[in-house]
């Protein structure tokens, strides 16, 4: 997964087409530095100055999938670095990443890699 393409993706409905550089890297730190945030397509449409219906299928046509299920999928890929990486706890990294405990994180994240997060550890 491309970090950096959800904030391309918006640059570009808004018609700003930055560099790679400027825009890629600050929204790839953006989601980096707060993946808990509660993005909801009201608020992303908004950024992309389009309808909720607009921004959904766009996203859809460009990235095969939902904007929720994207970030789900982001939220997840944080927490298996972090699981790799720290000796946090699940809750904790639960908590971290978006989720409202660790039995929520855990059933999403053997949902999409298949595996219990503890398995990582």
């Amino acid at each position: 997964m491309q970090i950096f393409d959800w904030w391309i993706f918006l640059q570009d409905m808004k018609g700003n087409h930055h560099t790679f550089a400027t825009s890629g890297a600050a929204g790839n730190e953006r989601l980096r530095q707060n993946p808990a945030h509660g993005w909801k397509l009201d608020e992303m449409a908004r950024e992309a100055h389009l309808s909720r219906a607009q921004f959904a299928r766009r996203f859809r046509a460009r990235f095969g999938t939902s904007p929720g299920e994207w970030l789900l999928r982001l939220r997840i890929e944080i927490a298996r670095q972090k699981l790799l990486e720290s000796e946090a706890t699940l809750e904790r990294i639960a908590r971290d990443v978006g989720f409202c405990d660790a039995a929520h994180f855990s059933r999403a994240f053997k949902r999409l890699s298949g595996r219990a997060p503890g398995e990582l550890r």
